[in-house]
């Protein structure tokens, strides 16, 4: 009789097998049989995390997190933080590398060049400072702004930053030279999210008016608005293929019709949402799509000051709620961050807690 560990492993599964270790019935016996044939039971094996839980935390003592982004090679992770200071996280390690200071308010926004030699960091100190992500050395600081700035981002390319800002302006900047190449204006109230295309031929900015506008960065010529949301739109993000652009939104407290904006997706050849999105309501604070496209991840505020703060997962394509993980409880979650590999998903917020799920 061939004998193997796949019988043992399926008895193991049910609820009274530590039971039946002290028990003399046909249990026990059949036990005994087992472990006669050389099998010895296998170490106990702990329980796997649920799924909404972290699955490592990165430790620090640094305050409420504003901003997160990792490299390209996804093995560090930049976190801006309440200290006024961007910390750099060796993921693997659970260890801060370096840490970068010199802004005078809270990073509102990270970002990795494409060969991750340089970090962008936005402030509301009303500059943008480029860092050596080897060395931990400020480059050189931006300034052009009168408000602070809430984010920046890099072209496919490397070669352009783009920075928006409180004072209802897009800057294009020279990364080598540091020069401003445009100025984008047109938006009537703050600006809160800026990002490129994957192709780079399209530039995307989110303001409080409730519009998202599609730029050329070639001649920061306007090619679409698309139509308003009512409701302050805070986030964007590009799906890794350019086909889609979803934008997050939350309540425009200011607006008679007190809408949540929610979560949109718009089909950029049509130039039109996607409807099963917008029967979504929540304040959505920030967007990250997985690198392979299938899932989008919202960062969601609470609808009241003592409620808690989610990731929501969607499914793109079949555009359904895939999973809800409950994040911090009674406090804001500021940033959301997905690895390049996918393999991880930031979150940070007001609670102060670096969470990779």
């Amino acid at each position: 009789m061939s004998l193997t560990a796949r019988p043992f492993e399926r008895f193991s599964r049910f609820p009274f097998w530590s039971q039946a270790l002290i028990t003399l019935g046909s249990v026990g016996i059949l036990v005994v049989l087992w472990s006669a044939c050389g099998l010895p039971p296998p170490p106990p094996r702990p329980a796997p995390p649920p799924l909404s839980a972290p699955r490592l935390e990165l430790s620090g003592n640094f305050g409420a997190v504003f901003s997160l982004a990792f490299s390209p090679t996804s093995q560090w992770l930049a976190a801006g933080t309440g200290d006024k200071q961007i910390h750099l996280f060796d993921v693997s390690r659970n260890e801060v590398l370096r840490t970068m200071s010199g802004h005078l308010q809270i990073v509102k926004s990270l970002a990795f060049s494409p060969d991750g030699k340089i970090l962008a960091s936005g402030s509301l100190d009303k500059t943008i400072k480029l860092w050596d992500t080897s060395t931990g050395n400020e480059i050189r600081t931006l300034s052009g702004h009168i408000g602070g700035v809430t984010c920046v981002t890099f072209s496919p390319d490397g070669l352009t930053l783009a920075s928006s800002s409180w004072d209802t302006s897009v800057i294009l900047w020279d990364v080598h030279s540091g020069n401003p190449l445009q100025k984008l204006s047109g938006h009537t109230d703050k600006v809160n999210a800026v990002a490129f295309s994957p192709d780079g031929r399209l530039l995307a900015s989110a303001s409080d008016d409730g519009s998202v506008r599609l730029w050329d960065p070639q001649t920061g010529k306007l090619v679409r608005s698309l139509p308003e949301v009512n409701a302050r739109v805070e986030s964007l993000a590009f799906s890794p293929d350019g086909k889609f652009l979803a934008s997050g939104a939350s309540r425009n407290h200011q607006s008679k019709a007190s809408h949540y904006g929610g979560i949109r997706v718009w089909d950029l050849e049509i130039m039109s949402a996607v409807s099963a999105f917008e029967k979504y309501r929540g304040n959505i604070h920030m967007l990250a799509f997985k690198p392979d496209g299938a899932v989008l991840a919202g960062a969601e505020w609470p609808s009241n000051p003592r409620g808690n703060s989610f990731v929501t997962f969607w499914d793109v394509n079949k555009q359904v709620v895939l999973d809800r993980f409950d994040v911090d409880r009674f406090g804001d979650l500021y940033a959301i961050a997905y690895s390049h590999d996918g393999r991880w998903l930031a979150s940070g917020g007001l609670s102060g807690r670096i969470r990779l799920w």
